[in-house]
């Protein structure tokens, strides 16, 4: 496990697994929100490489899944918000495959993330 932060003050959190099925990394970040009247649109926007977004009922308030399998490495990205602080928990494959086993998990990290911020 890593941790840091950044310069906009977010901790991040990244913890890799080099298995025989490849490199496989869990990066969680959370930062505080500081303008409470753009935070569900900060988190409606993910940012690059997200085609689309899926809302997430019951993760956090307006909780947002991201996937990309158009190279490698795939990912699955959750971005959320709980109260005045935003988390993104990013899950990525070094192999290219489908991003459904990807997604799971990244929403099964965003709940617990979600959970430990109430």
């Amino acid at each position: 496990m890593t941790e840091a932060k950044t310069k906009d003050h977010a901790q991040v959190c990244l913890f890799r697994d080099q298995g025989l099925s490849g490199e496989a990394d869990l990066e969680i970040t959370v930062a505080a929100i500081q303008d409470a009247q753009s935070a569900n649109q900060n988190v409606a926007s993910p940012g690059e490489g997200c085609q689309q977004a899926v809302p997430l009922t019951g993760i956090g308030n307006s909780a947002v899944l991201c996937t990309d399998n158009s190279e490698k490495p795939s990912r699955a990205e959750v971005i959320g918000r709980v109260r005045d602080e935003r988390f993104t928990v990013m899950v990525t494959m070094s192999k290219k495959g489908p991003t459904d086993d990807l997604a799971q998990k990244a929403e099964m990290a965003a709940e617990q993330v979600a959970g430990a911020l109430f």
